[in-house]
């Protein structure tokens, strides 16, 4: 793993926790929608469906939850870890950048306006940044 793999490890994660969380957004609204839909029936003296469904939607929310959170300490233990490594790094610019990029998750265009740089200018310190993190590949889990 080189250094930009192991620092966008967090990125990567990242997106699939907000992904995820997405799922299951979806998925209690729409176990909300056939709820409301149950009730109505009820009150009108309609036939009850099966359960089956809406068991099937629980279930995949509780394993969804449960992989939330397992990701969620994934990415805890990945920052805390990133954390140790990038306070090594002498030059605050650099510093800045990492931290803003790989633990705050910002774009491009936020880090140079916080650094008051351009963005090729912030890119080419992001070049010199990765050559001054200490990364051992054995580090990497």
């Amino acid at each position: 793993m080189t250094k930009k793999q192991y620092l966008k490890k967090g990125l990567k994660l990242k997106r699939e926790l907000d992904h995820d969380n997405d799922m299951l957004r979806e998925l209690k609204k729409s176990l909300d929608m056939i709820q409301a839909v149950r009730l109505k029936e009820r009150v009108q003296g309609g036939p009850l469906k099966d359960d089956s469904g809406i068991v099937e939607k629980m279930n995949k929310i509780v394993e969804l939850e449960n992989k939330i959170r397992s990701e969620m300490l994934e990415i805890e233990d990945f920052r805390i870890e990133l954390s140790k490594k990038i306070n090594s790094v002498k030059d605050s610019d650099e510093k800045i950048l990492l931290e803003s990029r790989y633990f705050l998750f910002m774009p491009w265009e936020k880090i140079a306006d916080k650094l008051c740089y351009s963005l090729s200018h912030t890119y080419k310190l992001h070049g010199r940044a990765l050559e001054n993190f200490e990364f051992c590949e054995n580090d990497s889990k």
